[in-house]
C-alpha cells in the first residue's frame, strides 16, 4: 500500500508529465515511515514559524526538509543552504521536488511556507496536510496583486478535508470570521483573553490561550508569557522583542 507522499508524488509525475521537465523514477526506493507534513501561511509570520519549528525539529533530532522564503533546507536540494529565495514555492515541479526530497532522504517532517501565489495557482491543492496553520491576515497586505486577498487566505484552511488538523491564530478579524466559517472538529485556536473578549470567541480547552505571568511581559531583555491548554500551564521566557513574537513562538509550541 502506498503512503499518501508517495500517492502525491505519483500524481504530480502524471501532471508534469508533459511538461518539459525530466523526473528520474526510482522503482528501488521504499518509503520507511509517512513524513508528518505541515503547510504554513499568513500575512505575517510564516516564515518565522517555518523557521523555528525546523530548527527546533532538527535539535531534536529529527530529519526535517524546510521550503520557506528563509531558505530551502534539504540535502537534495540544488538551491543553495542559508539563503533567502523569492518564492519557495513558485509551481507543482517545485512541489514535486520537494517531495521527492522528503521520500528520498526519509524524512520525518516537511514543513511548507504556503504564501497566496501558492494557493491561487492551486499548486498544493493535492497535499493531504497533517497540519495546517494560518498566522494572520492583514487584508491589505497584498491587495495591489491579489484585490480578493482575504479570501485566498481563507480558503487554504476552508479547504481542508476531514484528516487536516488546523491550526488558527485569532487576533484580526477576517481570522475571527473564520472560526463560524469552518465548522470543523480539527480546528484549534491560539488567542489571548483581551482578544477573547474584544472579538468575543468561544475557546474550548483544547485551545492555546496567551496569558501574562508575574515577570515583565514585554521588555528591552524579550518577552515573558504563559500558554494555557486543557488545564495545563507553562511558562516561556525568550530573548525575542516585540509582542507579535510571543504569536510565532506559540505556533511552534
Amino acid at each position: 500500500i502506498k503512503m499518501k507522499i508517495e500517492k502525491l508524488k505519483e500524481k504530480l509525475k502524471n501532471e508534469l508529465k508533459n511538461v518539459n521537465h525530466k523526473i528520474k523514477k526510482n522503482n528501488e526506493n521504499t518509503t520507511k515511515k509517512e513524513p508528518i507534513i505541515i503547510g504554513i501561511t499568513g500575512s505575517r509570520g510564516k516564515s518565522s514559524v517555518c523557521y523555528m519549528l525546523h530548527q527546533y525539529l532538527k535539535k531534536m533530532g529529527y530529519k526535517s526538509i524546510l521550503y520557506s522564503s528563509i531558505e530551502i533546507d534539504s540535502d537534495l536540494s540544488y538551491v543553495k543552504k542559508h539563503c533567502a529565495v523569492d518564492n519557495p514555492l513558485r509551481s507543482k515541479k517545485t512541489l514535486f521536488s520537494a517531495v521527492e526530497q522528503c521520500i528520498n532522504s526519509n524524512a520525518d517532517f516537511l514543513i511548507l511556507e504556503v504564501n497566496e501565489r501558492a494557493i491561487d495557482l492551486g499548486i498544493v491543492d493535492d497535499v493531504e496536510f497533517d497540519l495546517k496553520l494560518l498566522t494572520n491576515i492583514v487584508g491589505k497586505q497584498n491587495e495591489v496583486f491579489y484585490p480578493n486577498y482575504v479570501n485566498i487566505k481563507k480558503s487554504f484552511l476552508l479547504k481542508s478535508g476531514e484528516k487536516e488538523k488546523i491550526l488558527l491564530v485569532v487576533k484580526d478579524n477576517h481570522c475571527n470570521d473564520l472560526i463560524n466559517e469552518l465548522k470543523s472538529k480539527n480546528l484549534k485556536i491560539i488567542t489571548s483573553p483581551f482578544l477573547k473578549k474584544r472579538y468575543s470567541i468561544a475557546t474550548s480547552k483544547d485551545d492555546y490561550i496567551i496569558n501574562s505571568i508575574d515577570n515583565l511581559f514585554d521588555s528591552i531583555n524579550g518577552v515573558n508569557f504563559c500558554v494555557e491548554n486543557n488545564n495545563k500551564k507553562e511558562d516561556f521566557s525568550s530573548s525575542l522583542l516585540f509582542p507579535y513574537s510571543v504569536f510565532n513562538l506559540v505556533c511552534v509550541y
